[in-house]
């Protein structure tokens, strides 16, 4: 089979990574098309993966994420009809779009070229569309088109894979206009013993807790910091490392929090790492901390959104999770870390000396992640889902 994947950034997401080299081991033949919009993203496949694919970059220089982007994507469109039909092969069996700004040239395509789309909806886009439009135009009204405009593209392609959200609310949005819909958990694949050796740089007297992907305040990062001053002023030696990109302005923030607390010993800002590099960091760390703060949208979200929760457990790592929404009851559901209230700093400094004084208790709960990830929360298993979603697609 023959797939051609739209992507609206240069960079490829964890999960289509994930969905693409599965795709490719059922010896399916790859294209990707990635507008490169003139950013420094970091490109998720490797050097080895990429030699796989058939990868081709259009460069068209845009804005990140504002409702600006909204003119572009016919620019965008232009391009792909141009760049592909000067290739000599056009003829594709699926052509799988990655954001909704680019399901009209994926329908047009296949109209053209006689393909089924699938639409990949990995993020909550029109709700981030329409808080990144001016206030003055955030209406029931525009919300309303919004969504209608996206149910209407749904209706159609031949396929939707989305992601899980608050009592599947988004799964069973798209399912009332495409059957075909499933929804597909952002996990680890466990196929593989990728041999982790843990980092040789810690400091084996502090107890490390570490705190992966985009370092930002919405994430928790400032509470993480006052929770290890508190710990610190508490005479516990620990150290806190920070792995991933520091994002939406939070570094200068971070950087004066540590300097004025005296923290520079104790905190380790490493920033991004390939993927198996950063597994190794967590190999030999205590305790994983995912802190998102409550707004709107972490409300909106389902259990099976955040890799870095799954991650740790993967790692056999106690996790520290916030006690509201769905965000962390997966962790509640297998006993494999803490709930706290993650807006407070002594909350999460209690849980993290409750696991390092009790390492019977926090192997126990590592040991029962770890499990759950094997068993049921693995790419294994959810990509027999996108398998499903293909299936019925090819068959429209």
């Amino acid at each position: 089979m023959d797939i051609l994947v739209i992507n609206s950034f240069n960079k490829i997401n964890a999960r289509v990574r994930n969905e693409i080299n599965s795709l490719y081991e059922l010896e399916n033949n790859i294209s990707v098309v990635l507008w490169d919009r003139g950013g420094l993203e970091e490109q998720q496949l490797t050097d080895e993966e990429a030699k796989k694919y058939d990868i081709n970059r259009i460069p068209l220089r845009a804005p990140r994420s504002d409702w600006r982007l909204v003119f572009f994507f016919p620019v965008f469109w232009l391009y792909c009809l141009w760049f592909l039909f000067s290739k000599e092969k056009t003829d594709y069996d699926i052509i799988h779009c990655c954001h909704p700004g680019v399901l009209p040239i994926g329908i047009i395509l296949s109209f053209c070229v006689e393909s089924s789309v699938i639409y990949d909806s990995f993020e909550y886009y029109v709700y981030s569309f329409y808080k990144n439009i001016p206030k003055r135009f955030q209406t029931s009204t525009i919300k309303k088109v919004f969504l209608g405009l996206e149910n209407t593209l749904v209706r159609l392609v031949s396929g939707v894979l989305t992601v899980d959200s608050h009592k599947s609310k988004l799964e069973n949005r798209y399912r009332e206009y495409n059957s075909n819909t499933k929804c597909i958990y952002n996990v680890p694949s466990v196929e593989k013993d990728l041999n982790l050796q843990e980092v040789s740089t810690f400091n084996k007297s502090n107890e490390i807790i570490t705190m992966i992907g985009g370092i930002d305040i919405h994430k928790g990062s400032l509470k993480a910091v006052r929770a290890i001053d508190y710990l610190v002023q508490n005479k516990r030696n620990i150290e806190l490392i920070l792995i991933g990109k520091v994002r939406d302005g939070s570094e200068k923030k971070l950087t004066k929090e540590i300097r004025d607390r005296s923290l520079s010993n104790n905190i380790e800002y490493v920033g991004w790492l390939p993927y198996l590099d950063m597994l190794n960091y967590l190999k030999g760390a205590d305790a994983g901390l995912y802190l998102q703060q409550p707004s709107e949208r972490t409300y909106m979200l389902g259990k099976g959104n955040s890799r870095k929760i799954f991650t740790y457990m993967y790692c056999r790592l106690p996790v520290i999770v916030p006690s509201f929404g769905e965000h962390g009851q997966v962790v509640r559901d297998v006993e494999c870390g803490l709930s706290v209230d993650s807006t407070d700093p002594v909350d999460i400094a209690n849980a993290i000396e409750y696991i390092v004084d009790h390492p019977q208790e926090a192997n126990s709960m590592a040991n029962r992640g770890r499990v759950a990830v094997e068993q049921k929360y693995n790419w294994e298993n959810e990509f027999r889902k996108v398998e499903q979603v293909y299936a019925k697609a090819k068959l429209k």
